[in-house]
């Protein structure tokens, strides 16, 4: 019983530990950056912050909402991500605002939460499996984005870098294809 209480303690330490480390497929500069996680929460199915990321991991975490995500892209807010206060919209060529709220749809087949009155609850995820995640080739997508896709984690340069492949049709249509 006591070799027992102590492995699930160390794997538990273990758990933990890995939990703070991301494993991105692009390199993500040191610094402080904006970012998002796809994943379901009490409230949202997206949770953005702000972040500094020293290469390994993360630290200083600020969740932040949407509108403050958009107010720190466009530089009307501080954000430490964003000092100059530049119009990042424009210098990432997102060309719609929008595109934010369907970053769920890279995860998931089907909207997670029950939404009442809403027509927009079919994502671009092809998992026949499993609607939960993205199949393994969009997988291997999001990962070469920059996508920690353990934690469905994606942030500073590579985050809005996907923002603006996402308004764009061509790609939209070749990731919901991607089997």
């Amino acid at each position: 019983m006591k070799r027992f209480a102590i492995f699930l303690i160390l794997f538990i330490c273990v758990l933990n530990s890995y939990g703070q480390i991301y494993k991105f497929g692009r390199k993500v500069q040191p610094g402080y950056v904006l970012g998002v996680r796809i994943a379901p929460s009490w409230s949202s199915v997206t949770t953005f912050f702000e972040a500094y990321y020293n290469g390994y991991n993360l630290s200083e975490v600020s969740i932040i909402n949407k509108n403050d995500l958009i107010l720190k892209m466009f530089g009307r807010e501080y954000s430490p991500a964003n000092p100059e206060h530049k119009n990042l919209f424009v210098q990432y060529k997102i060309k719609n605002i929008g595109v934010i709220d369907s970053l769920w749809k890279l995860r998931y087949a089907v909207y997670p939460f029950r939404l009442l009155n809403s027509t927009d609850t079919l994502g671009w995820s092809n998992n026949v499996q499993n609607p939960f995640i993205p199949s393994p080739k969009q997988n291997e997508i999001l990962y070469n984005l920059g996508m920690d896709t353990n934690f469905y984690v994606i942030l500073g340069d590579n985050f809005l870098h996907l923002l603006s492949l996402m308004c764009d049709p061509n790609w939209v249509r070749n990731y919901k294809n991607a089997k």
